[in-house]
């Protein structure tokens, strides 16, 4: 099985958390469909943004608001996406206990984890193949582990550190184009002299 992977030249993990601002922002990419997947951590969330200041980034999903929730919507484009990933200080991939979900890829995790982010994810589906808790991301199965998880990278940027490094080096290591790529052609050199 050869796995989604990541240009690793296009996710270059630079010094974008390294300027200083007002608010952490905790981040997710998708689409308007998927920006309902934010419902499964509203209350989360809302919790978060009453202790700290936060700012909820939806890239992809323009017009989407939470209430209680500081949110910014910017439009997805293939140009600006991994800058506005660069944006982020968390990266989130809730999704909802289903089939659908169950089976969706997760370029978006894997595009957090490239740049060095420290992620948060639901444990349903292929998050559970990709992050290990607490080594590299966290899995939060409740609204309880999401606020605590985000209040942990919140208040300690070692932490966010830590995971953010750990998550690339798991990107590099098994979701790369670099790891990939070589794969899927010797598959289809095997499949062509069959």
């Amino acid at each position: 099985m050869i796995p989604t992977a990541i240009d690793l030249r296009r996710h270059e993990p630079t010094a974008q958390r390294a300027k200083p601002r007002g608010k952490l922002v905790i981040g997710w990419i998708g689409t308007p469909v998927t920006a309902e997947y934010l419902k499964v951590v509203q209350e989360a969330l809302s919790v978060i943004a009453g202790k700290y200041p936060v700012v909820l980034k939806v890239v992809g999903a323009p017009h989407f608001q939470m209430l209680s929730v500081p949110t910014e919507s910017p439009p997805w484009s293939f140009d600006t996406e991994v800058s506005e990933i660069l944006g982020f200080d968390i990266g989130t991939m809730p999704v909802p206990d289903d089939e659908w979900a169950k089976g969706k890829c997760v370029l978006n995790l894997l595009q957090y984890m490239a740049v060095s982010l420290p992620s948060v994810a639901t444990p349903i589906g292929a998050n559970t193949e990709i992050i290990e808790d607490r080594v590299n991301g966290f899995l939060a199965n409740s609204t309880e582990d999401w606020i605590q998880k985000l209040s942990w990278l919140i208040e300690d940027g070692s932490l966010r550190h830590k995971l953010g490094s750990n998550g690339r080096r798991t990107v590099e290591e098994r979701y790369s184009l670099e790891v990939n790529a070589p794969k899927l052609k010797r598959l289809l050199e095997q499949a062509a002299a069959c």
